[in-house]
């Protein structure tokens, strides 16, 4: 069969010279280059792997942790035998420096050394509700019915101390067992906090469609690792069915928390002039296509192509960003492509917007390629980076560096036009190259990003071709929004299906009625007593405290990050069971009334219940002495102090519903699905007071100025 595998070329860097658009909108902005030195986080091969270039480490991959304010840093490379490659991953610091040691994550099978089984294609996504990370690659494993050369997608867990969490697993399951025919490529992976959820895409061949037709694959996993559906989904549709000269490939997702939805973008030929072009696939939590089925993104011409799509969602913009390369200019001139796009699909600003400027237009011996976008919320940016050889003083053609660009979150460049990154060999000898598919993260509690990328230097002893993992920090914009309240994930409650007319009006009818109100009551009971038994420190979102919910007399002053804030962790909301369930019902008017008088009720309560959470809590409601710096938002210090009186607690004012006389109480099908459905929103109204009391409440709950030292641990306020 075909197999499609990523093209290592010899390319180089970038132009300093930005276009007039871009120079403009530099204009009187502070430029944030690199920061620090290029380090390297590999060491392939036996010895101290150095000096032999028969081992590489390659396509690195890097995400943040949020929590340990560190990364994990992901590749492939050789084992003790040249050729036999798997997955090995290591910690890098907030400073960019690799802290601990290297570790092996894939175990490919095959006899040790023959290199018959390999590992390839990695990436990583991390939990912060776990504290772990997934790896995906793609490989082919022996064991368990399958063949030689039967690439499937793999994965394993890594705690967030570098130890690991599970052994490998398998997460794709292309064709039957044993058939070398049906493969899977190319994994990319998204975690979904809202449902506490990862999402593994890959590209690969079922018998259905057929052999080499390849499509986009796509499975959700539990964050023990286990699949959350019984079989993987397929996600693309490029070309008529079982036409083998269609495909969708190397796709990359991203995921969109404000929209509840992922981007999938992959690289897809389903014209007849085999170009191929950037498209993109909207979906839903389950993984169901919204929206315009395989839409397409880049505009390509006949005999152009896009190559190797990267998407991130940022939460400030409410926009993906994905950044491809493509030789749009001419045949073989590559350059990067960007383009913004909305929750709803739309493609926004300027289209196919040029990021690259690769030494001058019209000589294809300058190139760039393998772009990654990163996304930074706090700042509303992006960081597209990518690797390529320019004309840049003291660099020669094929010397490949990689280079970055920053753009807000309305597409804007902004920085140092093409800044660059890395520093491989001496300017002006091509045969030392910073390339291939370069990989980044953003770290919240810096402020920066941390980029990774492959390449082979002279320093230390490194030879020429032996190639190896580096990584150096970038910096960033300055943050125009606080850091976000860690709040905990609800899961999201289904919708109730629509109420029906019955054909009778039965006691059993009433009885399920009565129970659906009366439990809005009992939960609206148990919430109001939740809030009364005192509000404590883990009820609360951390980092969720912000200077208005601060009483005049503490002084917060504003200043570095502070650690990434604990989650909130609510007290249990107990709800008592149901009351007498063998009560007898009469299906008569009067029983109707009692029903709608306990629905009024449940409403009633539910809307007082909302009132007290919005922006009506105070400090009185708070357990004296029990929140920690973690709560006070984290660029926050509290300097001074006085001691005032605490205000009172809140309360919930119920007001009492207007009712009318049972005799008015129309005994019919009609106002008995009216009243149907008066239930089940009572119960949809408190059930979204409580989902907002499960979160954790933070400083939208809380009155202005009310909360008081008297509320802190000891040791937050001087």
């Amino acid at each position: 069969m075909k197999k499609i595998t990523r093209r290592r070329l010899k390319l180089g860097t970038l132009s300093l010279v930005a276009t007039a658009a871009m120079a403009a909108a530099m204009a009187g902005v502070a430029f944030a280059d690199p920061l620090g030195s290029q380090v390297r986080v590999s060491v392939q091969g036996p010895g101290n792997g150095t000096g032999n270039a028969a081992y590489d480490a390659l396509d690195p991959t890097v995400a943040y942790n949020s929590q340990r304010n560190q990364y994990l840093m992901v590749w492939e490379g050789d084992t003790a035998t040249a050729g036999e490659e798997e997955i090995w991953a290591r910690i890098i610091g907030a400073d960019g420096v690799p802290t601990g040691g290297i570790l092996r994550v894939s175990t490919m099978g095959g006899p040790a050394g023959t290199g018959a089984q390999d590992a390839f294609d990695s990436r990583v996504a991390y939990n912060p509700n776990a504290d772990e990370y997934l790896v995906v690659w793609r490989g082919d494993h022996e064991l368990d019915g399958l063949a030689v050369n039967e690439d499937e997608i793999w994965g394993r867990r890594i705690k967030g101390d570098g130890t690991f969490a599970s052994d490998q697993f398998r997460i794709s399951e292309m064709g039957a067992d044993g058939m070398a025919a049906y493969e899977g490529f190319a994994p990319d992976v998204a975690y979904n906090p809202d449902l506490d959820q990862y999402v593994v895409v890959w590209y690969g061949d079922q018998p259905t469609p057929g052999d080499t037709e390849f499509e986009i694959w796509g499975r959700r996993i539990n964050p023990d690792g286990t699949p959350v559906d019984g079989d993987e989904v397929r996600l693309s549709d490029i070309g008529p069915a079982a036409d083998v000269a269609r495909d969708a490939l190397f796709p990359r997702v991203a995921y969109d928390p404000d929209g509840k939805q992922y981007l999938v973008v992959f690289r897809g030929d389903d014209s007849v002039d085999n170009d191929y072009a950037i498209h993109g696939q909207r979906l839903g939590q389950g993984l169901g296509q919204v929206g315009a089925n395989d839409f397409l993104i880049s505009t390509t011409a006949a005999g152009r192509d896009g190559f190797e799509p990267s998407v991130a969602y940022n939460s400030t913009a409410k926009r993906f960003m994905t950044a491809w390369h493509e030789n749009k200019l001419a045949v073989g001139e590559y350059e990067i492509y960007g383009q913004l796009i909305d929750g709803t699909g739309a493609q926004t600003g300027t289209d196919d917007f040029r990021v690259s400027n690769s030494g001058p237009d019209g000589n294809a011996s300058y190139d760039g390629f393998g772009a990654v976008v990163v996304s930074n919320d706090r700042a509303n940016e992006f960081l597209v980076a990518w690797y390529g050889d320019d004309d840049q003083p003291g660099l020669v053609v094929n010397e490949d560096e990689v280079f970055a660009q920053r753009y807000t979150g309305a597409g804007v460049p902004v920085g140092t036009p093409e800044a660059r990154v890395s520093m491989m060999g001496p300017d002006g000898d091509a045969n030392y190259d910073g390339r291939v598919l370069v990989s980044g993260a953003y770290n919240s509690t810096a402020g920066e990003y941390l980029l990774g990328w492959e390449g082979d230097d002279n320093t230390g002893g490194l030879l020429d071709n032996e190639i190896e993992v580096y990584a150096r920090r970038h910096g960033a914009g300055t943050a125009t929004e606080p850091f976000p309240a860690n709040c905990k994930p609800v899961p999201p409650r289904g919708t109730p299906n629509e109420v029906q007319v019955p054909n009778e009006i039965t006691a059993a009818y009433l009885k399920t009625n009565q129970r659906t109100g009366a439990a809005t009551v009992r939960r609206a009971n148990a919430l109001d007593a939740w809030m009364n038994a005192g509000i404590v420190d883990k009820d609360l979102c951390g980092g969720s405290v912000a200077p208005e919910d601060l009483d005049s007399n503490l002084t917060a002053t504003s200043g570095p990050l502070g650690p990434t804030p604990p989650q909130a962790d609510p007290r249990k909301v107990d709800i008592a069971p149901a009351g007498n369930t063998r009560a007898t019902f009469s299906a008569n008017a009067i029983q109707m009334c009692i029903n709608q008088r306990i629905y009024q009720a449940g409403i009633s309560r539910a809307n007082a219940l909302k009132a007290r959470l919005d922006a009506q809590l105070t400090g009185g409601d708070l357990t004296d002495g029990t929140l920690t710096q973690g709560r006070l938002r984290q660029d926050l210090t509290i300097m001074g102090t006085a001691n005032p009186s605490p205000p009172a607690a809140s309360r919930t004012d119920v007001t009492a519903p207007q009712r009318q006389g049972c005799g008015a109480v129309k005994f019919t099908t009609g106002q008995a699905a009216i009243n149907r459905r008066i239930a089940i929103q009572s119960v949809v109204r408190i059930n979204e007071v409580l989902d907002e009391v499960n979160g954790g409440l933070g400083s939208a709950n809380f009155k202005d100025g009310t909360i008081t030292k008297a509320d802190f641990a000891p040791g937050v306020t001087p």
